[in-house]
């Protein structure tokens, strides 16, 4: 398999695993400690669940129209907004409004990366390679 295929989609992967994914075992601990109660927690949890369901298929499609590239640079600019929002804002619907930039951001990133990586290995005539990548577990911890 070539290693531009895997470490593209290594580097995504872990780039993705250090922003939101690597705290969401523990944003709720975070937003009880920003004093929001039990029922925000399950509505931002809720509002994000929903949001990236009606989203996934429109920001594919943006994808394939506009680059899995730049889809992936809005997921990144998406989370630099949640992030923001949710370091300065101490609590309340506007703190769980920003669970629409966390979906956002989840919705562009889902399929745009292993796509980016397909689309590799597409254009240097790998295709046969598409399935041992995305299926294999190992890939996102060569080093």
């Amino acid at each position: 398999m070539p290693e531009i295929a895997k470490t593209v989609y290594r580097n995504l992967t872990i780039l993705y695993g250090a922003t939101f994914a690597f705290v969401a075992g523990t944003i709720a601990i975070i937003m009880l400690d920003k004093g929001l109660t039990i029922p925000q927690i399950g509505l931002y949890f809720a509002l994000y669940s929903i949001v990236v369901f009606l989203l996934e298929v429109p920001t594919g499609a943006f994808a394939d129209v506009y680059g899995r590239k730049n889809a992936i640079i809005l997921s990144f600019v998406f989370q630099i907004i949640f992030w923001s929002g949710f370091l300065l804002l101490e609590k309340g619907a506007i703190f769980v409004g920003f669970a629409i930039f966390a979906a956002i951001a989840d919705s562009f990133f889902s399929g745009s990366a292993e796509a980016h990586v397909v689309d590799i290995l597409n254009e240097r005539k790998q295709s046969r390679y598409i399935h041992q990548l995305l299926a294999s577990g190992k890939v996102c911890c060569v080093a």
